[in-house]
């Protein structure tokens, strides 16, 4: 099963590509375009390096802007600066995760918790959770869901929006923990 899914990916995103660019650069060289030829080579091979570089580097490449636009998306406001402490992605055929973690301050730790809190349809530790990701019935169509919910440890935001048919519904979570000044960010496709 491994050597498929190696020669899979070989061929998805090694072979194809660069035989699609000498294809394309041999076809303008045939028909008497050598500067054209010469130009899409250079750009066609930048294009799949920085593609490449991307991949490789993803994690590496997040930056605090990055993690500050995915916190807001979730209407969680950082107003004061933080530290970027912790993140990590993985990904495989049909699946990905991604998460970082922030140290914030007392005062944004605090508006977290109140826009959670006063959340319509806030639930307090005890009360029954949906799980969206792996309860709903249909995880392709329908509104977008957003739960908030305080647990023993922490107080909850979760994002669910359907994509379609054949697409991974999008799951964010936001988790602010009671005891210490830190924002966990996960998002799960699967």
């Amino acid at each position: 099963m491994l050597i498929l899914f190696i020669l899979f990916f070989l061929v998805v995103f090694v072979i194809i590509p660069i035989g699609l660019g000498i294809s394309i650069y041999k076809l303008l060289r045939r028909n008497n375009k050598q500067k054209s030829a010469n130009y899409f080579a250079i750009i066609y091979t930048s294009v799949l390096i920085l593609v490449a570089i991307n991949l490789i580097f993803e994690d590496e490449l997040f930056t605090k802007s990055d993690a500050e636009n995915l916190v807001t998306e979730q209407h969680i406001f950082l107003k004061d600066d933080f530290k970027l402490t912790e993140n990590k992605s993985m990904s495989a055929v049909g699946d990905y995760y991604h998460t970082f973690t922030l140290e914030i301050s007392t005062g944004d730790k605090e508006r977290a918790i109140n826009k959670i809190k006063t959340s319509s349809g806030f639930k307090i530790q005890g009360e029954k959770i949906t799980d969206y990701l792996y309860e709903n019935v249909n995880r392709y169509k329908g509104p977008t869901k957003i739960q908030n919910y305080e647990t023993k440890d922490s107080f909850v935001r979760e994002y669910f929006k359907p994509n379609g048919k054949g697409y991974a519904p999008t799951f964010r979570r936001i988790s602010i923990d009671k005891l210490k000044n830190q924002l966990v960010f996960e998002d799960m496709d699967e």
